[in-house]
């Protein structure tokens, strides 16, 4: 799970970010939202103490 006390030089230090999926704006917001939900389930994300937002 994520900490909190571990601060803003270690999120500098390891935090990372990938596109793991693009898409046009003819593509509906309820879509990319439902994708969304998709890649937090499968990555754990809210699970590990991210994306706390479901």
């Amino acid at each position: 799970m994520a900490n909190p006390s571990m601060g803003f030089d270690y999120v500098k230090k390891c935090f990372q970010y990938s596109i793991l999926e693009n898409y046009n704006q003819e593509i509906s917001d309820e879509f990319i939202l439902q994708r969304e939900w998709y890649r937090k389930e499968v990555l754990k994300s809210v699970e590990f103490g991210y994306n706390r937002n479901r």
